[in-house]
């Protein structure tokens, strides 16, 4: 199994220098084109960036190693600053699914029952209703303290975005990499913080919270914290494949930590860890999937008086569609309006399967063996290519202005992707730290010595990408899994930022420890 874990570290550092590569001299553009100029010249300086300032990098680590708690609430508290700053710059009168659940969880804090096209929605879309119950009842929450139902969201989203800020932080120091802690805890406020759907509720950042959550208990468990932690991680994974299902990725990542389990406490031991965890897994996801429907009023029996839910052939006829457009915004594995419209129309379950499969055979036979490992190969690069994750890319929110008026409204241009400001501009100072990130993280993954926590972090994102290159996908969809991706850069590209790992004394609580590369703390 170590030899197949090394080659997957291999295999993913190869997988993002080439979607790297392929993002700068032949990018695959999501729905608008990028400043190329704009995104050479910031890739090129966040690149060069780690090679300069030695001494002042060696000082930063040290300055974390003393007091690693107070430096990750430092940096989280400048994030916050960041982050709320940016938040009202980035509304917009969003669209599509989520303002079908906004609607649900606005009805919903207001003590009243969905009916008629809100039942119809989560009918279809019936893996929406645990973040329609966690957007209630912030909402709800919000209107105790004088918030409306939008405020109350987004002040969950924010708390949420800086709790995944505070985790890649605390994660970084439990793993011994406190130079990469505020390096990372950056990069998560610009990728994240600065991104224009983080003032939308979807499930993606929601769940990039609880992966985030589960990944910090599980270093915790990890350096010798105890069955409590697993447990939290445990939740914190649970509560992840509740909103998004292929957030168990990280579930199956985490295999990797299985062989030092195994030397630790014994093969059957071992065993019976995994067999217990998918267990708990599986009946923790049902147990949250019963709960949100008896809190929203939407059990499954209700449901299927309405319609039944999209099968699964549906979102992998949706998966495998090229909209072969000449344009530079060609759509690869996205959504397709004449598949939708066609399963929209049609209430019959068997008949929606048949439909599905002829569209999957129709466009998988056309294109022949290569094309197909062609097409694949392009879906992965349109996918990861996006530092922008499909900002404001839902259809007609393409086009929706911002909500400020007035001076405040010219400056929001440059922060909604309505804005011609932000297309040339800021999406290609974002594309260009995304890109950069994207290949200091495949050079540190290369070189990288084996760690069952750099293995890890590469196995679920080598699952990540089988899922994406199957299935309906954006690059929206990266953002659950992006604290995954953040704490491998700490791992890897972080090790030109700070000195070499098992030197630092970090102080992990009341107590001091010294925290060792990858065995518990001693």
């Amino acid at each position: 199994m170590t030899r197949v874990l090394h080659w997957t570290t291999r295999g993913l550092a190869l997988l993002l220098a080439a979607v790297a590569v392929v993002a700068l001299v032949a990018p695959r553009n999501t729905w608008f084109v990028l400043p190329a100029v704009t995104v050479w010249v910031v890739t090129a300086a966040v690149v060069l960036l780690p090679l300069a300032g030695r001494r002042a990098r060696s000082r930063v680590a040290e300055a974390v190693a003393r007091r690693p708690a107070a430096a990750v609430g430092r940096g989280t508290a400048v994030a916050g600053l960041v982050v709320v700053a940016h938040l009202p710059l980035a509304l917009i009168d969003f669209g599509w699914d989520a303002r079908q659940v906004y609607w649900g969880a606005e009805l919903l804090a207001a003590d009243e029952e969905l009916a008629g096209s809100r039942v119809e929605y989560f009918a279809k879309y019936p893996n929406n209703i645990p973040l329609l119950a966690m957007l209630s009842a912030a909402a709800k929450v919000g209107s105790w303290a004088g918030l409306s139902p939008l405020a109350g969201m987004l002040v969950a989203q924010t708390v949420g975005l800086l709790v995944v800020v505070w985790c890649l932080g605390s994660t970084l120091v439990r793993l011994d990499r406190p130079g990469a802690v505020w390096p990372v805890q950056a990069l998560a406020t610009v990728l994240l913080g600065l991104n224009p759907q983080v003032a939308i509720p979807y499930a993606d950042l929601p769940t990039a919270t609880f992966v985030a959550v589960a990944l910090w208990a599980g270093a915790r468990a990890w350096r010798g914290g105890g069955r409590g932690w697993w447990a939290l991680a445990a939740v914190g994974l649970v509560l992840a494949v509740s909103l998004k299902p292929y957030a168990v990725a990280l579930a199956l990542g985490a295999l990797a930590l299985v062989p030092g389990l195994a030397a630790r406490r014994g093969r059957l031991a071992a065993t019976v860890t995994v067999a217990g965890a998918a267990a708990a897994l599986a009946v923790g996801v049902l147990a949250v999937h019963a709960v949100s429907a008896r809190v929203t009023g939407l059990p499954e029996e209700r449901l299927v008086q309405v319609q039944h839910p999209y099968p699964v052939e549906h979102f992998l006829a949706m998966g495998t569609y090229d909209s072969q457009d000449p344009s530079p915004t060609r759509v690869y594995g996205g959504w397709n309006w004449e598949h939708a419209s066609a399963m929209k129309h049609e209430r019959d379950q068997q008949v929606r399967r048949e439909i599905s499969r002829d569209k999957i055979v129709a466009q998988v036979s056309e294109r022949g063996v290569l094309g197909n490992l062609a097409f694949v190969a392009q879906k992965v690069a349109w996918t990861w290519g996006d530092g922008t994750f499909w900002a404001h890319g839902e259809g007609q929110d393409a086009a929706r202005p911002g909500l400020l008026p007035g001076a405040l409204g010219q400056v929001q241009q440059w922060f909604v992707g309505s804005g011609e400001p932000y297309r040339q501009h800021t999406a290609g100072v974002l594309q260009g730290v995304w890109v950069a990130t994207l290949l200091l993280t495949a050079a540190g993954l290369w070189r990288a010595p084996a760690s069952p926590w750099v293995a890890t972090c590469a196995l679920t994102l080598v699952v990540l990408t089988a899922y994406l290159g199957v299935f309906e996908t954006r690059p929206r969809y990266l953002v659950a899994l992006l604290p995954v991706l953040l704490v491998l850069a700490g791992l890897t590209a972080g090790r030109a930022c700070c000195a070499e790992s098992g030197q630092y004394a970090t102080r992990l609580g009341p107590e001091r420890k010294t925290v060792g590369a990858d065995g518990p703390a001693r």
